[in-house]
């Protein structure tokens, strides 16, 4: 059985709306992929100390942060102390900075401390004064930038 014509003229512009669907949701799906292939944080390889001091750094960094939020779950939901105490266990680790390893052993020591029905230490989230964040904006704005200009300040530091 074949269409008439004023039936394939109706139906032409849905035919090429369904093929531009297809089309975006092809492309959309191809850039997401890519996204998450170029933009994901991905763990390096633990051979070297600065690869694991790295890790220890960014490991601590994510406890302390859940220790600042303002209701903190007891316990936590997921264990953050968990890659930490990887990084820890790496054989080479006994080679890091010992700055690095005293703040990994606080944080984990911390987050069970916590977990357990005790207080936040203050060794590894302080308790900053309370502030008015926009009492005076220019400096909240100014304490939260994490790029810094050292053109301002004699160049960059030479090591």
């Amino acid at each position: 059985m074949e269409m008439s014509e004023s039936v394939k003229e109706r139906l032409r512009p849905l035919v090429g709306l369904q093929r531009s669907v297809v089309q975006l949701a092809t492309e959309s799906s191809r850039d997401f992929g890519s996204l998450l292939r170029d933009a994901r944080y991905s763990r390096p390889a633990r051979s070297g100390v600065a690869a694991l001091q790295r890790e220890a750094a960014i490991d601590a960094h994510r406890i302390e942060k859940g220790f600042t939020l303002p209701h903190v779950l007891r316990p936590f939901p997921v264990d953050p102390s968990r890659p930490l105490k990887r990084t820890m266990a790496q054989r080479k680790f006994a080679e890091v900075d010992p700055v690095f390893q005293r703040q990994a052993e606080a944080s984990v020591a911390a987050m069970a401390t916590w977990n357990d029905g005790g207080s936040i230490d203050g060794r590894v989230a302080p308790a900053g004064p309370a502030i008015e964040p926009f009492a005076d904006p220019e400096a909240f704005f100014a304490a939260r930038r994490t790029c810094r200009n050292y053109e301002m300040g004699g160049g960059f530091p030479q090591r």
